[in-house]
């Protein structure tokens, strides 16, 4: 996770120097300084990481029983232990420079951000022709004419899945009939460019923002797609709308848009006459 306001071509652009930096410390082990390079460079890395990224087991990752080994020892095998560092850190600042990299395709496609909750999906049926674009642009409160980008989270693929298995008949069914609309944008979940939602409806588009490898969810469901709608537009830089039709989801969005650092996703509820029937 990505810290309030960060860009994502900024963090990448930030783990190349650290990459680069290592490389070049690493090809350089046996020269002299090496052992005040090695400790300069933890130190900076330890005040740097914080700032871009919010994920506290990075420096973590930093003082390891060798970095505290180096910093003791003063001998012939040091080269050797701070090699040995250098290659470990190289490993997992790769990384996730690697599953940053996975989003780049997100970010110059053209259209206004819209991720939809799962309760859209399951109780609206957003896709049918009677929504047309114009009553979306109300809905999402985007200008005339704006293109929409509709984002799926990978944490409501899961949710419609769970629905899918309920012991609510109507609900399963309705789950399993909104997992065959999604499953055509299954295949090739990172964009190429984008693909309409059907045909004749070029003005929205639709995309799946997977979850990267190993990525932690937060433990409620509503927070972790506001978390993963805050992502998209540090991936983007363009604000993301949000919709939804849960008011306690609704709530918690609108106070983080209360948050200075947390102004890049508008809440907008889903119209109640647009329900499906029961």
């Amino acid at each position: 996770m990505l810290r309030p306001q960060v860009r994502l071509t900024e963090a990448i652009g930030y783990l190349d120097v650290l990459v680069r930096k290592l490389d070049t410390d690493l090809a350089n082990v046996h020269n002299a300084g090496a052992i005040q390079r090695y400790l300069d460079w933890v130190d900076q890395a330890g005040r740097e990481l914080p700032d871009r990224f919010t994920d506290p087991t990075l420096t973590e990752l930093l003082s390891t029983e060798h970095y505290w080994d180096v910093r003791r020892a003063n001998d012939a095998g040091t080269p050797h232990l701070i090699a040995h560092e250098l290659r470990a850190h190289l490993g997992w600042l790769r990384e996730m420079r690697a599953h940053l990299q996975l989003y780049l395709p997100f970010a110059d496609l053209p259209g206004s951000p819209v991720i939809l909750d799962t309760n859209v999906l399951l109780h609206f049926d957003p896709f049918r022709e009677e929504i047309d674009q114009a009553r979306w642009l109300v809905i999402t409160r985007l200008p005339p004419g704006a293109p929409l980008r509709v984002i799926i989270a990978h944490q409501v693929l899961d949710e419609l899945d769970k629905h899918s298995h309920s012991g609510d008949k109507r609900l399963a069914r309705r789950a399993r009939e909104v997992q065959r609309t999604l499953d055509a944008f299954m295949d090739d979940p990172l964009p190429g460019k984008p693909r309409e939602v059907r045909p004749g409806a070029s003005w929205m588009t639709l995309e799946v923002l997977p979850d990267p490898p190993g990525h932690r969810r937060q433990g409620d469901e509503d927070t972790e797609i506001l978390d993963r709608a805050e992502f998209l537009a540090q991936v983007t830089g363009t604000p993301v709308t949000c919709v939804t039709a849960d008011a306690g989801m609704r709530v918690r969005g609108r106070v983080r848009e209360l948050l200075a650092e947390r102004s890049n996703v508008r809440m907008v509820a889903m119209p109640p006459d647009l329900r499906l029937p029961d």
